[in-house]
């Protein structure tokens, strides 16, 4: 039996209040359909970590893990959301977001619920706000400050202002993806 790492049940407790407290944008923004020349996602290789351990990571393919624990060949990594270069997230059971070049950050629900969509946070330079301010995730240098946790994550495979990107839409992806579980 695993035991679950405390930064979940903390993402959790955060995520349900980002989530709840959140309202609909006033309009409803096309999903665009043009190819962008730009990636609004940098897929790469990123690693988070808190203390030595490694806690989640995203692939090149734009796969996301959460560790589970164990060494070696024995490491067990469960999935998380899939991000895409054009600024699509999927996750399961049929919900899926996109990021906006311009930051915002859309959940778009299962087909049938309500609210179809929603603005979910936005991201603004090395900041993401999710819900109506309450929560903030911040990237300073290597490190992901997030919400409630005196602990920063160093982040592996910061390079630039983009990966900086990649790790905050990270972040919410696995932010909107514990809420999902929670439903």
């Amino acid at each position: 039996m695993f035991k679950v790492p405390i930064w979940a049940w903390i993402l959790v407790s955060a995520l349900a209040t980002a989530c709840t407290h959140s309202s609909p944008p006033a309009e409803t923004p096309a999903l665009e359909t043009s190819p962008s020349s730009t990636p609004v996602i940098q897929l790469q290789k990123l690693v988070i970590r808190e203390d030595g351990a490694t806690l989640a990571r995203l692939l090149p393919d734009g796969r996301t893990q959460y560790w589970l624990g164990g060494e070696g060949n024995e490491e067990i990594w469960i999935p998380g959301p899939t991000l895409r270069a054009d600024g699509t997230l999927i996750f399961k059971d049929g919900v899926t977001g996109r990021v906006e070049p311009d930051g915002r950050i859309f959940v778009v629900n299962r087909p049938g619920r309500m609210p179809a969509e929603r603005l979910f946070g936005r991201i603004s330079g090395d900041t993401c706000v999710l819900g109506n301010a309450e929560h903030v995730i911040r990237v300073e240098g290597h490190t992901l400050l997030l919400p409630n946790r005196p602990t920063p994550n160093e982040i592996e495979g910061l390079t630039d202002a983009r990966s900086r990107h990649t790790a905050l839409v990270m972040a919410a992806a696995f932010y909107i993806n514990l809420a999902i579980v929670r439903e």
